[in-house]
């Protein structure tokens, strides 16, 4: 190779390993989470589920009429970082009119709901908290 070609491969060789290393970073210790929320033994539908850990991004996923969820790390991939997490819910319904009705203080958040919301739906005053390591289902208990 001369000079120029040799340079160019290089740097194209630089960049696929920087992109490799940034693209995986935070990304090498993820585990799958899944699991299902109830209320006084009933699942709990629409619930946002997130996991916000000491250090790093948060992962999330919502309930299904089950209370299902399975939680991503980015829109495509499924994960969370292993770690110690805070867990909050917040009501997310499916339904935007329901939404926006809420917002606007025309429609209320269900009691059932609300309940959990009240007592788990704050970041910092969440009383749930796990320490992930490895891929797992959880039973999330918001009673």
């Amino acid at each position: 190779m001369c000079d120029p070609e040799r340079r160019r491969f290089v740097a194209a060789l630089a960049l696929l390993l920087v992109g490799g290393m940034i693209g995986c970073g935070g990304q090498h210790g993820l585990v799958t989470v899944s699991g299902t929320a109830t209320h006084d033994g009933k699942p709990v539908e629409d619930l946002l589920v997130v996991f916000k850990p000491e250090n790093g991004r948060i992962s999330s996923g919502k309930t299904d009429a089950q209370g299902r969820f399975t939680l991503l790390y980015t829109r495509d991939q499924e994960g969370v970082e292993k770690g110690k997490h805070q867990v909050y819910v917040q009501y997310a319904p499916s339904d935007m009119e329901m939404q926006i009705a809420i917002e606007q203080g025309k429609a209320k958040i269900p009691p059932e709901v609300s309940e959990v919301v009240a007592k788990y739906g704050n970041p910092d005053k969440s009383p749930l908290t796990f320490d992930i390591q490895q891929s797992q289902e959880i039973d999330l208990k918001l009673d």
